[in-house]
């Protein structure tokens, strides 16, 4: 949905281990199943190894994201961690997914 650059909010750079508000890209990502919504993602990425992300159309370049992050901007993904929680979906995310403002959703 969109790609964009910006400082980086408090909680994605330490998260990313990067100073207060250096430049960040954000990615906004809906996942469709048979045309239904099934995933909204935000991904956040430190800026200068993925700088080469705001200059392509990321539509053309498939859906899957490890292998563009390798062929454009040469970081390979070996590994990854996350942390899932069960939260009553936002406002936002309840519309691009289509579903009830706080429904129950996996985060």
């Amino acid at each position: 949905l969109t790609v964009d650059s910006l400082p980086a909010p408090s909680a994605v750079s330490q998260a990313l281990g990067l100073p207060p508000e250096a430049e960040v890209i954000r990615l906004v990502r809906l996942r469709l199943l048979e045309g239904t919504p099934l995933l909204a993602e935000e991904i956040w990425l430190p800026q200068a190894p993925f700088q080469a992300l705001l200059t392509v159309d990321l539509d053309r370049q498939g859906p899957l994201l490890y292998p563009i992050y390798e062929a454009l901007c040469g970081q390979v993904v070996a590994c990854a961690e996350e942390t899932l929680t069960a939260e009553a979906v936002g406002e936002v995310h309840a519309r691009l997914l289509q579903i009830e403002p706080d429904s129950p959703v996996v985060v």
